[in-house]
C-alpha cells in the first residue's frame, strides 16, 4: 500500500507542477495585456 501511495502522491505532483507552469507561462505571456485598464463599461 506504501509503495501505491508514493506513486499516487508522485503522478498528481507531477500533473500538478505541469498545469501549473503552463497556466505561468500563459499568465507571464500575456501579463501586458493583463494590466492594461479596461474601458468604460
Amino acid at each position: 500500500m506504501r509503495a501505491e501511495r508514493e506513486e499516487t502522491v508522485e503522478y498528481f505532483t507531477k500533473q500538478y507542477r505541469a498545469m501549473l507552469e503552463e497556466n505561468l507561462d500563459d499568465y507571464i505571456n500575456k501579463f501586458a495585456e493583463y494590466m492594461q485598464p479596461e474601458g468604460p463599461n
